[in-house]
């Protein structure tokens, strides 16, 4: 997620204003995002997220994540299986 991303979701009204104005511009009457944004998002984010989801140095990391994932899911269905125990 980039910067301005980031502050549009926080809605904070007062920053989010000056990022999108400083790193827009317009192109036959239609407003975009700066060139460099655009390629970041095209080119380079798609590449940082194929590495993280399938390269060998964040097997660790997604190891740790779905570790997490799944110890939730017990942590929900145990709670549940015990509650319908007393109450039926």
């Amino acid at each position: 997620m980039m910067e301005e991303d980031y502050l549009a979701t926080q809605k904070n009204v007062g920053v989010d204003t000056i990022v999108s104005t400083r790193n827009k511009y317009t192109i036959n009457g239609r407003t975009r995002r700066s060139a460099p944004t655009d390629a970041f998002k095209q080119i380079i984010l798609p590449l940082i997220q194929n590495e993280v989801n399938h390269g060998e140095n964040f097997a660790q990391l997604r190891q740790i994540y779905n570790s997490l994932l799944l110890a939730a899911w017990f942590k929900n269905n145990l709670k549940q299986s015990i509650i319908n125990q007393f109450v039926f």
